[in-house]
């Protein structure tokens, strides 16, 4: 911003950052306060405090083709948790890891659920994917889709994602918000070459698991599954993984059995794919508990 004289010789400020907050005003509903992605990532690392206000809400477009990714702030006593449905921009990204899923596979997939609430069952998911690209191009973004059985805020699901650097990828784009389910798009910290090997992407989220069931579906084959669970000790569990039959929704019981084990607090359940067993594209593994 910067200060100017207008027609009648008064002062008075323009620039990006005036004109920038304009749009922003235009897009707000009754009472509510948005902040550009600018100022929603800078003022959000400065503390906890400032983090818990800031709410990203997604793409949105404003004039001229541009399209914002939009922080909605509000708290107790000031702002507008329900945002505006004008100007928000929902269509799939172009660019999408899962577009065309035969040209790309997993060395490994490995999920981990980690219950932090036995009363809640709120639970700290990780997601590690060993990626390899198979075609010419090299890979930027990938699009990630989660659900849940509690209705959360995005901003309430302490999302992250690293690569095998432990580099923070970035959230370009979150494209839903319903919830029970959200769809964000994130720019790799550097592309995924052509069958280049060691690349990992490693997505972590908390999410309530209160029917006490989680399903994973493959959208490409893998040449390995490995799932890991853990819970306080003191809650009685039912250990069962089953293997859904693609396109039937017929489950059994997945071979070999998971295997239990108790450590001084938790019971720990493990369990993975044989040795040369490959998933195929849509199938799926329901874990219980």
């Amino acid at each position: 911003m910067y200060f100017i004289k207008d027609v009648m010789g008064n002062d008075t400020v323009w620039g990006p950052g005036i004109i920038l907050s304009r749009r922003l005003m235009d897009l707000c509903g009754p009472n509510q306060i948005f902040a550009s992605r600018k100022i929603g990532d800078d003022i959000s690392k400065l503390s906890l405090e400032y983090k818990a206000i800031l709410h990203p809400i997604g793409d949105y477009a404003i004039k001229h083709g541009e399209r914002l990714l939009i922080y909605n702030v509000y708290g107790k006593g000031f702002g507008n948790k329900v945002a505006t449905k004008k100007g928000k921009v929902v269509e799939k990204p172009k660019e999408d890891l899962f577009a065309n899923p035969i040209k790309f596979e997993f060395n490994k997939v490995e999920i981990r659920l980690d219950v932090l609430d036995e009363k809640t069952m709120m639970t700290h998911h990780t997601w590690i994917w060993d990626v390899s690209n198979k075609t010419k191009e090299p890979l930027s973004q990938v699009y990630y889709d989660i659900a849940g059985d509690v209705p959360k805020d995005f901003a309430d699901l302490n999302v992250s994602i690293k690569d095998e650097k432990n580099n923070p990828l970035e959230i370009i784009s979150l494209d839903v918000n319903k919830p029970h389910e959200k769809k964000f798009n994130v720019k790799l910290a550097s592309p995924i070459r052509r069958n280049q090997k060691g690349r990992l992407l490693i997505l972590e989220y908390d999410w309530e698991e209160p029917e006490r069931v989680f399903e994973y579906g493959f959208s490409a084959k893998s040449k390995k599954f490995k799932y890991a669970f853990s819970i306080p000790k003191k809650v009685p569990i039912k250990n069962m993984v089953l293997e859904v039959v693609p396109g039937l929704g017929i489950k059994k019981r997945a071979d070999p059995p998971p295997t239990i084990r108790y450590s001084n607090d938790k019971t720990l359940i493990e369990w993975e794919t044989k040795d040369r067993q490959t998933i195929s594209r849509f199938s799926a593994y329901e874990f219980k508990w």
